[in-house]
């Protein structure tokens, strides 16, 4: 990913003047160090417009300086959230032919309908309820699918 997409609206220090323009390095000491907020990308991408949160300490008070993308450190942007699943293991009620899957919550031993089941731990894990296969309990694979 390069350094422009995405990046307005991102927090970035500048850590360096090496790369910039002069105009920019001229005020090279002063400018060290401060934060600030990409406001625009400039020059073809090859610059950010960074506006400094310090206003008192600025030369000539200009808040807003363009800056080389090699002399900033961008904030990196944070991993969007993984969606809330509920999963449900599969639980058995009846045994031989009279057997029944049956969607239960981790921890517990009564299914989404009610009914008394047996989990099937191995090593540790527990099957996942499916819903398409044939001796499911339709009551839970309907309450599954409802579910938030």
């Amino acid at each position: 990913m390069s350094p422009v997409s995405g990046a307005v609206g991102r927090h970035a220090m500048i850590v360096s003047l090496l790369h910039s323009h002069a105009r920019t390095r001229a005020c090279g000491k002063r400018l060290l160090g401060h934060q600030g907020v990409i406001v625009g990308v400039l020059r073809n991408g090859t610059t950010a417009l960074i506006e400094l949160d310090d206003v008192a300490n600025l030369p000539a008070g200009v808040r807003r300086w363009p800056v080389h993308w090699d002399d900033l450190q961008v904030e990196p942007v944070p991993p969007p959230p993984a969606p809330h699943v509920i999963t449900y293991r599969a639980g058995i009620s009846g045994t031989g032919d009279e057997a029944v899957q049956h969607a239960v919550l981790r921890s517990n031993e009564t299914s989404l309908c009610g009914a008394e089941v047996h989990p099937l731990p191995i090593c540790g894990w527990a099957f996942a309820f499916t819903p398409a296969i044939a001796r499911t309990c339709p009551t839970c694979a309907r309450l599954v699918e409802t579910a938030p």
